[in-house]
């Protein structure tokens, strides 16, 4: 045996070795990409669901609107209002305001944070409150 031929036989490599680069090499390329899409597919109807149990609070908060004397009052008992904010998963607030901005129930702060209100439609946002990131649904109802 030769140099040259101990030089070409530690070059060759066994099937073996073949076979785990043409495995591993696809799989370092194809799953972070799998698992892209996966999250971008995902995401979106998760939020969407978490968006829809919002919606709930705010719509019986709209429920419970009256118009008297030509203004818009709530009225919310100190029972109810905890009864709105009990979720066992998650902390929920509410801001309940007339069409002039004034609050007539929940959270001042939130009054800020949720921008301008749609008439009759739900439009949600992401916003940060005391630290704590949250998703506002601010809404209009029509009284």
């Amino acid at each position: 045996m030769t140099a040259a031929d101990g030089a070409a036989a530690t070059s060759v490599r066994s099937i073996r070795q073949v076979l785990s680069l043409w495995l591993v090499v696809p799989l370092i390329v194809l799953v972070p990409i799998a698992a892209a899409l996966m999250y971008a597919v995902t995401i979106q109807p998760a939020l969407d669901s978490l968006d829809h149990g919002l919606s709930a609070t705010a719509l019986a908060l709209s429920n419970l609107l009256t118009v008297r004397d030509g203004r818009v009052v709530l009225p919310l008992s100190e029972q109810t209002a905890n009864a709105l904010k009990t979720d066992p998963l998650d902390e929920v607030s509410f801001a309940a305001v007339d069409p002039a901005g004034v609050l007539l129930a929940g959270e001042a702060d939130l009054v800020r944070l949720g921008g301008a209100e749609g008439a009759a439609r739900w439009r949600f946002s992401d916003s940060r409150l005391w630290v704590t990131a949250f998703a506002a649904c601010p809404q209009r109802p029509v009284v």
